[in-house]
C-alpha cells in the first residue's frame, strides 16, 4: 500500500480553502502512482 498523504506528498488544507488550492494538488504523484500499482498486477 502506498500514502500520499503526508509530508512530501500532498496535506490537506483548512476547510474552505479548496478553491485556492487545486492547483496545488500533486497531480503527477497521483497519476504515477496509478499507473505503478496498475503495472503490478494483481
Amino acid at each position: 500500500m502506498r500514502t500520499l498523504y503526508g509530508p512530501g506528498a500532498w496535506e490537506p488544507h483548512p476547510p474552505g480553502t479548496g478553491g485556492e488550492r487545486v492547483d496545488s494538488y500533486p497531480w503527477r504523484l497521483a497519476l504515477e502512482t496509478v499507473e505503478e500499482l496498475a503495472g503490478s498486477g494483481p
